[in-house]
């Protein structure tokens, strides 16, 4: 019998890509990078809560399928209004590949792990979840306490500020940047 989490695990990989969207190395990549750690620390500093979702290699149409369809070029405004209070939008994930706004929404899975603080909510459970199951990059902001985290490879980087969410977002994508002839990335 297969179970939910190995159908979504089975779709994110005929969904693989060899290559990732945003270029970190200079031009419009580093714009959106910017843009994304300015807009996350103006949501942590008057606490509102918000989950993006940053698709690497592995697709995460599956997930984008479970939320409202934007298909919208990035921006910070764009990003802020999404996460307002009382909004349709607001709970949920939304989910960036490149410099898209695929969609928001989005319903994501839940770490089961037994091993997270108590004092960790349901955004942070999607973020792990997430993160097990996919190569993504989920950042976090919690509503309770305004702290930014960034789940990657199922552990929760925490707290993080403006400079080191761009820090280790622009590390962990510069990961996936291909090597040239001459060993560049």
């Amino acid at each position: 019998m297969l179970y939910q989490q190995e159908i979504r695990r089975g779709l994110a990989a005929l969904g693989s890509t060899a290559w990732f969207r945003i270029d970190v190395g200079g031009g419009e990549g580093q714009v959106v990078l910017n843009e994304l750690a300015l807009a996350v620390q103006a949501l942590a500093s008057k606490r509102i809560g918000a989950i993006i979702a940053i698709e690497r290699r592995d697709s995460l149409a599956a997930w984008a399928d479970t939320g409202i369809p934007l298909e919208a070029r990035f921006s910070y405004d764009l990003l802020l209004n999404i996460f307002v209070p009382g909004t349709p939008m607001h709970d949920g994930a939304v989910i960036l590949r490149g410099d898209e706004l695929l969609a928001a929404s989005c319903f994501l899975p839940l770490t089961t792990s037994h091993e997270l603080s108590t004092e960790l909510g349901t955004r942070h459970r999607a973020a792990l979840g997430l993160s097990e199951e996919t190569d993504g990059l989920v950042v976090v902001v919690s509503e309770e306490t305004g702290i930014i985290s960034l789940a990657v490879e199922g552990q929760l980087l925490r707290p993080l500020d403006e400079t080191t969410l761009r820090n280790a977002l622009a590390e962990h994508l510069l990961q996936l940047r291909p090597v040239d002839e001459e060993g560049r990335r």
